[in-house]
């Protein structure tokens, strides 16, 4: 209850931190260009909030649902316009003003993922040096001569300072040469190119195994066997296991890492384990059962405890890290696009690449949990979503408004009242299929 209760409440400031950007932009662009706005709205539902601005009359309103939003501007086709107000008129102005407010929405979505990444680098995460730990046999890595010990640094002339950022260049990137460069340090820190076929990399974007595919395995760091928190209710709490514990032995095995740790453990559910502690100064001995998961075909054992991760984290400076957001940014707008290109041509199943509110409230709430810079770094990836995937031309989203406007300046005439209420009709069934579409996947993650 306490996870779904944690889960939901980051769910629910992740969505209404993105709906309020997102409204901010029509809002703001169509207050800057002349345009008067009644109301500006977050929520649905009962009104929890409610300010009227005595200089603008507009109405500032806080609902008790935060998952969407909307600004109502004055507008001849909502309600009768007095003669004196026409000129701030939404349906009165020029179509290129039409189309700035609308495109506002997803643009300020976009620009805020870009601050929220300007933060996130200037707050630091953990980073891990992209050195090659394995190379598989006859793979597309071996092939293109990577080696054991070779540090990835930049991919296609890309810097990466670890591995997330090895993983986005190569399936962002949309070089239309035949190889892409891979500059590496070898062991004997030779600074050298390996050289990756296009079609290896274009079939990296549709497969979430990227590294896999590649037939690399990045060299992890060894972490020391120390608990850094313990599940309530789990084996580990039972066993009284408290964080800041080191697991010395494991039935009179000496333990020399983490890992070595988890593979005694998975190797052993349901049986019970005879382990040496050290508590401070004090090594005391507890006896703990590992639970059973079943993982496949394979049953492995569990004990609901979590490493103690030493402190890896790296910063950078304003200027550096602004590089890095522009950067990102560009990456994640062409992994959206990308992404889309592929859906709409085939190329990769739709089913694979949505997300329903469920999935996204438990990324929400894993990325709380990993602390504030991995929250930030989920923000900016779902408003960069929410920016790409409202310029799609869909009635009812921005991108169909802008199509109807590209129809209008096309014509010369605005379209037909009759056109766009069977436009609109035809984009809540598409969206209702796509919301459907997205919950089965949801489901599917569930089950």
């Amino acid at each position: 209850m306490t996870s779904l209760l944690f889960t939901s409440i980051f769910f629910l400031i992740a969505i209404t931190i993105l709906v309020a950007v997102h409204e901010f932009g029509h809002f703001l662009v169509a207050r800057t260009l002349g345009i008067r706005v009644l109301r500006f709205s977050i929520g649905f539902g009962t009104v929890i909030w409610k300010y009227i601005s005595p200089k603008t009359q507009t109405e500032y309103v806080l609902s008790a649902l935060p998952l969407g939003g909307y600004v109502k501007m004055l507008d001849e086709e909502e309600a009768p316009v007095a003669a004196a107000d026409l000129p701030q008129a939404f349906n009165r102005q020029a179509l290129w003003v039409r189309s700035a407010v609308v495109v506002a929405g997803p643009a300020f979505n976009i620009l805020f993922a870009f601050l929220v990444y300007w933060l996130f680098f200037m707050v630091g995460d953990i980073s891990i040096k992209p050195l090659v730990g394995q190379v598989t046999p006859k793979s597309i890595a071996e092939i293109a001569g990577f080696k054991l010990g070779d540090t990835i640094t930049t991919v296609d002339k890309v810097a990466t300072d670890d591995w997330e950022e090895v993983l986005l260049a190569l399936i962002s990137n949309w070089s239309s040469n035949d190889r892409i460069p891979i500059g590496v340090v070898d062991v004997n820190g030779n600074s050298q190119n390996r050289w990756l076929p296009r079609v290896a990399i274009d079939r990296l974007s549709s497969n979430p195994k990227v590294f896999d595919v590649l037939g690399i395995k990045p060299a992890l760091p060894k972490l020391p066997a120390q608990i850094g928190a313990v599940i309530a209710e789990s084996p580990a709490a039972v066993a009284g296991l408290r964080a800041g514990d080191v697991i010395i032995s494991v039935d009179n095995q000496q333990v020399s890492d983490w890992n070595a740790f988890v593979y005694h453990v998975r190797a052993h559910p349901e049986l019970v384990m005879e382990l040496q502690v050290q508590r401070q100064n004090t090594s005391i001995a507890l006896q703990i059962k590992p639970r059973s998961y079943q993982e496949g075909a394979k049953v492995v054992g569990r004990i609901g405890a979590e490493v103690a991760i030493p402190d890896v984290t790296r910063r950078f400076y304003p200027g550096e890290a602004l590089h890095k957001a522009t950067l990102r940014t560009a990456q994640m707008l062409q992994l959206m696009f990308s992404g889309l290109g592929k859906m709409f041509t085939g190329q990769s199943k739709i089913v694979d690449n949505v997300s329903g509110p469920i999935s996204i409230a438990n990324f929400a709430g894993k990325a709380a949990s990993n602390g504030f810079a991995s929250f930030l770094k989920f923000l900016a990836a779902i408003s960069i979503s929410l920016g790409v995937l409202n310029l799609l031309p869909i009635p009812i989203l921005d991108g169909g408004h802008l199509l109807l406007y590209a129809a209008e300046g096309i014509t010369g005439k605005p379209i037909p009242e009759w056109y766009k209420i069977q436009a609109q009709r035809l984009g809540i069934i598409i969206i209702i299929l796509l919301m459907s579409l997205a919950l089965y996947t949801d489901f599917k993650f569930l089950g």
